[in-house]
Parts: C-alpha cells; sequence; structure tokens
C-alpha cells in the first residue's frame, strides 16, 4: 500500500509533466503579437468615395476591410454593416431612429416603398466586357445578358470584403457583383401596367426614359483608417419597418399634409368641392 510520501512524489513528477507540456507564451512573445496586432491596425486604410445616385442625389462612401457606411446627407440617413455579422444598420440622424435587420432583408427601394421586396439582383445577369479606368480607378466593365445597353464598373482596387460591395448593390439596386461599383448606365422604360388598385405596385416606378446615368463617382481618396469614420451614433430608439427610418417625423408631417390638402374622392374632385357639392344638395332638399 503506498504511503503519503509516494503518493506526494507521484502527484509532483505529474505535475512537473503537465507543466512541461504546457507553455504559456513569454512575455517577448505576448509583446511581440501586440506589437504585431497594432502595426497591422496602423496600417490598415479606408477609402473614401464621393458619389452621386440618380434617386437619392449625393452619397457618400466609407469602405475599410470589414466595413461599409453609406451617408446620405438630403435624407440625413446612415446604413453601415460591418463584419462578423454583417448586420444592416439603418439610422435617421435627424430623429436619432435606427432599424437593423440581416442584409438579406434589406435593399435601398425598401427605404422608400413599402410594398417593395429586397431582392438582390442576380450576378448571373451580368458579364464582364473587360478592363477599364472609369472615375480615376482600373474598373471591370459589365454588360447585362439581355440588355446589354445596362453597364456597371466595379473597381478592382478596393480591396474589401464581398459584403461590403452587396450592401451597395442592394442599396443602388444594381446587379450583385464582387467588387465596389463606381459607375452605371441602365435604360429605363416605362413602367408595365399592374392591376387598377388604388394603390399600384408601380407607384414608384421612375418615369425617366431611355439611358440614363444611374450612379457615377466624383471622387475617390484613401487615407489611414480612422473608426469614427465608421461609428454609430448612440442610444437610438428601434423602429421595425424599414421604411419607417426614411423620413423624419417633419418629413411624415409635411407628406401628411400633402395628402390632407388633395384628398382622395373617387371623381377625381377635391374634397372641399365635394363636401360644398354635398351641402349644396342637402339644402335643395
Amino acid at each position: 500500500m503506498p504511503t503519503s510520501k509516494t503518493l506526494l512524489v507521484t502527484i509532483l513528477s505529474l505535475a512537473a509533466v503537465y507543466c512541461a507540456s504546457y507553455c504559456p507564451p513569454s512575455l517577448s512573445q505576448a509583446t511581440a503579437t501586440t506589437g504585431q496586432s497594432r502595426t497591422a491596425k496602423a496600417n490598415q486604410k479606408e477609402w473614401i468615395l464621393e458619389q452621386k445616385q440618380l434617386d437619392v442625389g449625393p452619397v457618400t462612401v466609407y469602405l475599410t476591410t470589414d466595413a461599409v457606411k453609406i451617408m446620405v446627407p438630403d435624407s440625413r440617413t446612415q446604413i453601415m454593416a460591418q463584419g462578423p455579422d454583417w448586420k444592416v444598420h439603418c439610422i435617421n440622424l435627424t430623429d436619432k431612429t435606427e432599424w437593423v435587420g440581416n442584409m438579406s432583408e434589406f435593399s435601398g427601394t425598401c427605404l422608400f416603398n413599402p410594398f417593395a421586396l429586397p431582392v438582390l439582383k442576380e450576378t448571373k445577369d451580368m458579364r464582364a466586357d473587360g478592363i477599364v479606368k472609369k472615375s480615376g480607378l482600373s474598373c471591370i466593365k459589365y454588360e447585362h445578358v439581355f440588355h446589354p445597353d445596362n453597364l456597371t464598373y466595379t473597381t478592382t482596387e478596393i480591396d474589401v470584403n464581398p459584403k461590403c460591395a452587396e450592401l451597395l448593390d442592394r442599396y443602388y439596386f444594381l446587379n450583385h457583383l464582387p467588387n465596389v461599383p463606381v459607375y452605371a448606365i441602365q435604360f429605363r422604360g416605362k413602367p408595365v401596367a399592374m392591376h387598377k388598385e388604388w394603390c399600384e405596385r408601380h407607384v414608384l416606378s421612375d418615369l425617366r426614359e431611355g439611358l440614363v446615368i444611374s450612379l457615377s463617382t466624383k471622387s475617390c481618396r484613401q487615407k489611414p483608417f480612422n473608426a469614427a469614420d465608421f461609428s454609430a451614433p448612440q442610444h437610438c430608439r428601434r423602429l421595425p419597418r424599414l421604411v419607417e427610418v426614411a423620413y423624419s417625423n417633419k418629413g411624415k408631417k409635411d407628406m401628411k399634409e400633402l395628402i390632407d390638402s388633395i384628398g382622395f374622392s373617387s371623381d377625381g374632385r377635391s374634397k372641399g368641392e365635394v363636401n360644398q357639392k354635398s351641402e349644396i344638395s342637402k339644402t335643395a332638399k
């Protein structure tokens, strides 16, 4: 039967074996790793693109390896996403309201059209047609398989996660391509007639026809990474529907006043005119 001395010797021997098998990193190794991380962060770059989209006007896009932010000054809207979860945060900076959802639930049309679906236009409909210079950047030119007049130019000079490009494609309603879009030409025709409902599905269709420049890039510059450029306002009130974020409270009030001033009636007359005719009819009786 082993004595207590024998047990103590055995325990100490096992402890020595365990310590030999596990050797934690030395202080110098840990310092070197931290230094490499800081160096990588210091060497990280970001790109700032000043773009113009036909429907929303000027847009400023911030890009870095694993994050993207879209600033729309006219509507005071901020849209951003970053890895690893790539949740989309759409923020109304005027009212401090926010919508958060998966990227598959987001598109630019859903911001303004409550009947729209968050469709991502397919990659297979586009084919590469060479490398050209566009907006001062080296770009791949893509043309639509069925509509060759529809062109999209994506730059190969901005090396970021494809999810960054996907958010831009969803916002600009472009066919999904792996690189950042910088220029696009689209053919816009008359909207196809749908059912004659009180609010038709194509109610927000663009009335401009022919070839239009739907996206252009005015400038692109690179600078050292600044975390503040990818930060979001704090304490925003969460809203359940994306379309609610697009309009500020003032915008909603202006829209309501516009609708009230127009009125709705089946014969196209104004609300005041209908009420006046009704009152005249009652008086005649």
